[in-house]
């Protein structure tokens, strides 16, 4: 619900940027398409099915609903099987397919196991400090490569080449046409604006608990 307020409220921003009163339509209709356009959007990319999925699981419980209404019971798999004119094995790979995804937040108590407690603290306990760090790489990448892809070109390119390529400064000066003096100032410029960025984010005390592999690897 929180996630849907919040994809309104960005409609509602949209919305007051792009309203023309020339245009002779009331505020709140246009706010209303915007709103409702911006929070369908929101659902759409996070939606775990694709559109062929969700046809095929309406296919398949149009057909189970048939077979129910014709038999007075509840059909065999066999039975939907043939009125979906589908093998028994194609018929199973649909189900499979068009199993519903359950998502659970890390922080949230799940009332259904292990007594409410966060499902991150049950993987905690379950695999000690590796599944810990297991959990905190994840998290750290995400935020890594979206606050590389927020820099600027060259500070992008050179972070890349650096760590993700292991060029070193004089190979990067020569793609740049620069001085290597020049690339490592880029670079200084470039850790800086990331810790700015990641600052807040990601707490110090889970950065070393993360175990780094490499920065490559990282990156």
């Amino acid at each position: 619900m929180e996630d849907l307020v919040s994809l309104g409220a960005m409609g509602l921003l949209e919305a007051f940027d792009r309203f023309d009163p020339d245009r002779n339509i009331l505020f709140s209709t246009f706010a209303e398409y915007r709103i409702r356009g911006a929070m369908m959007d929101g659902l759409r990319q996070g939606d775990s099915f694709t559109r062929y999925r969700r046809q095929l699981a309406r296919r398949i419980q149009y057909g189970l609903n048939e077979l129910t209404q014709a038999l007075g019971r509840a059909p065999e798999h066999s039975e939907v099987a043939e009125h979906l004119e589908m093998t028994l094995e194609a018929y199973y790979h649909a189900l499979d397919t068009t199993q519903p995804v359950s998502h659970q937040s890390f922080e949230e108590p799940d009332n259904g196991a292990e007594e409410g407690r966060p499902l991150v603290e049950v993987l905690i306990g379950s695999y000690g400090d590796e599944g810990y760090r297991a959990i905190l790489g994840t998290q750290t990448r995400r935020l890594l490569r979206e606050a590389i892809r927020e820099l600027p070109e060259r500070k992008r390119q050179c972070i890349l080449l650096y760590y993700g390529r292991g060029l070193n400064l004089s190979e990067i000066a020569r793609v740049f046409d620069v001085t290597p003096s020049r690339i490592s100032q880029i670079l200084t410029a470039a850790r800086k604006d990331l810790r700015e960025t990641l600052e807040g984010l990601i707490d110090p005390y889970d950065a070393n608990m993360y175990d780094h592999k490499s920065e490559a690897e990282a990156l």
